[in-house]
């Protein structure tokens, strides 16, 4: 069984480049060893999960 993720409404708000970023890894996760080894996939679930707990600094907005 395939898991199903996918930003909330209030996710994109709360993070508006994140859906970017997404689709961004979507492309080139593959481009560093560094992704595979924080458990990235291909996946938009393991994308997400990435980019939520692993890259979250990046979210940070000045």
């Amino acid at each position: 069984k395939r898991q199903t993720c996918s930003l909330t409404p209030e996710d994109k708000v709360q993070f508006p480049s994140c859906q970017s970023k997404i689709e961004w890894m979507r492309r080139l996760w593959k481009s560093d060893p560094c992704y595979r080894g924080y458990g990235v996939d291909g996946s938009d679930c393991s994308i997400i999960r990435y980019l939520s707990e692993v890259s979250k600094t990046n979210f940070v907005t000045s």
